[in-house]
């Protein structure tokens, strides 16, 4: 896999005032209960994937969740937990 290097520091702390000024608190998370749904750390809604409800739940989960630690990555924030693969 490809190393993500930021040779400009000013990135993440631009990145973090431009969902500041957007409205959106980092950092994001799933909804606990709402599959599909993107909340930031005050529990406000960011976006919501699939909402159509044309994939299965583990789909929109996994997808949720690749989009919430590509977010907060940009915000500064580092992933933890173990990754699961992909069953689809």
């Amino acid at each position: 896999m490809a190393e993500l290097r930021v040779e400009n520091p000013r990135l993440t702390g631009d990145f973090v005032k431009l969902m500041a000024d957007a409205g959106v608190t980092l950092p994001v998370r799933l909804h606990e209960t709402e599959v599909g749904e993107i909340v930031d750390a005050k529990g406000r809604e960011v976006c919501v994937v699939d909402v159509n409800r044309e994939r299965p739940d583990d789909e929109v989960v996994h997808l949720c969740s690749w989009i919430v630690v590509a977010i907060n990555t940009c915000g500064g924030f580092q992933a933890t937990g173990v990754p699961r693969e992909t069953t689809f």
